[in-house]
């Protein structure tokens, strides 16, 4: 089984060695940057210093003002080491050198974040309380805690965002109140998505990570849009994706993870337990695209014969997904999928995987009439090809 990641990290392997794989390549360049790099030390208690570990800058802005006015070498990476104390919003902008903040023991981040960069960005040992990450680029988040951001804990678009040991806890909110809707409803941006993590038009890696507790309409947890998704040891629990009985958003997806469409997705060594969808999905949901049909007009060269250009044939969607040594338990949807839900993908792959006590409520006339009630057990693997649910 060969996958590959088509960016920064590129592995190639089977998925019992693709982890370590990862680790290793991510350890080399994280090496190969902090032997030939500009190191800077800040202290918010100071007015006033050089940049250096004795007498550090005031500020991580005073850092990037003098980076973006005196530094040329665009292949030299830019290290800020911040000292423990409670630091207000950063604001990175445009920068070309790959930017790496570094927290000490007790470094919190009390503000929202502004982030975009035409490099990489790197975030490690930062405690983010409250307070969210407002991305646009490739980043880094390494080793990060973030808890009780109301939105999305980190919201990243047109970039590949990498998330390693990182707990995420009781971020975003189930709903929003009917009075920040406005008419007429043009995107699902009017809910939330994602309580811990939005991540739109790029792929996401999340490895060896804790989300608990996280609310959002879709994707408890985890929303993912248009890019691939890789999810290794990690752990969620107790996450839940609700609608509020909001008549907008009748049913809600995905407890845990939601996935739109996306070429691959794997999951790895990864437990899912207790995470709530109130419509289908309780850990797991995601939506590839729909067969479409394609007119070979709309694909003619100079050698297709005339009677040939209005034939038709049937665009499948790309999206794999396989499911590897991991464990579901008590999640539950009502609607289906007590654990997992798919449909409109080309393949839905469980491999080594348990299943125990996650249950979805059985929708029919019975139920709704009140005269039954049926409970069913997510207990089995199960597939499907190409237009069909695959629903566990």
């Amino acid at each position: 089984l060969i996958s590959s990641f088509n960016y920064t990290i590129r592995v190639s392997g089977s998925y019992s060695n693709s982890y370590g794989n990862t680790i290793v390549n991510m350890g080399y360049i994280i090496n190969e940057a902090l032997s030939d790099s500009f190191v800077f030390h800040v202290d918010n208690t100071v007015t006033e210093g050089d940049g250096s570990k004795e007498n550090p800058f005031p500020s991580v802005d005073t850092v990037l003002r003098l980076v973006k006015d005196t530094v040329t070498d665009d292949y030299k990476d830019v290290l800020i080491y911040l000292s423990d104390g409670n630091y207000p919003k950063l604001d990175i902008h445009n920068t070309t050198q790959s930017i790496r903040i570094i927290g000490a023991e007790n470094t919190n981040i009390l503000v929202d974040c502004e982030l975009s960069s035409n490099a990489e960005l790197h975030l490690c040992s930062l405690k983010f309380n409250g307070a969210a990450i407002n991305n646009r680029g490739n980043l880094f988040v390494e080793n990060c805690i973030f808890t009780d951001a109301k939105v999305n804990a980190i919201h990243s678009k047109y970039g590949n965002l990498t998330v390693s040991n990182c707990v995420f806890t009781n971020n975003g909110e189930a709903d929003y109140p009917f009075n920040r809707i406005t008419y007429p409803i043009s995107s699902m941006d009017i809910f939330n998505l994602g309580g811990a993590i939005k991540n739109e038009y790029g792929d996401l890696i999340i490895s060896n990570s804790r989300f608990t507790a996280n609310n959002a309409v879709f994707g408890g947890a985890v929303y993912n849009n248009q890019g691939n998704l890789y999810i290794f040891d990690s752990e969620f629990k107790d996450n839940k994706a609700f609608s509020n009985f909001n008549t907008l958003a009748p049913e809600s997806l995905g407890g845990a993870v939601y996935q739109y469409l996306g070429d691959e997705i794997i999951v790895s060594n990864t437990t899912f337990e207790g995470n709530l969808a109130n419509g289908h999905g309780g850990a797991f949901y995601s939506s590839g695209s729909r067969p479409r049909a394609v007119r070979l007009s709309e694909v003619t060269t100079a050698y297709t014969p005339y009677w040939m250009e209005e034939y038709l044939y049937l665009e499948n969607s790309p999206q794999k997904i396989y499911f590897v040594n991991s464990n579901f338990a008590k999640n539950m949807a009502p609607n289906g999928g007590g654990a997992v839900y798919i449909t409109d993908n080309l393949l839905t792959q469980y491999i080594s995987c348990n299943f125990d006590g996650n249950i979805a409520y059985s929708h029919d006339w019975f139920n709704i009439m009140g005269i039954s009630r049926t409970w069913t057990d997510s207990y089995s693997d199960y597939s499907q090809s190409l237009d069909r649910k695959s629903v566990v």
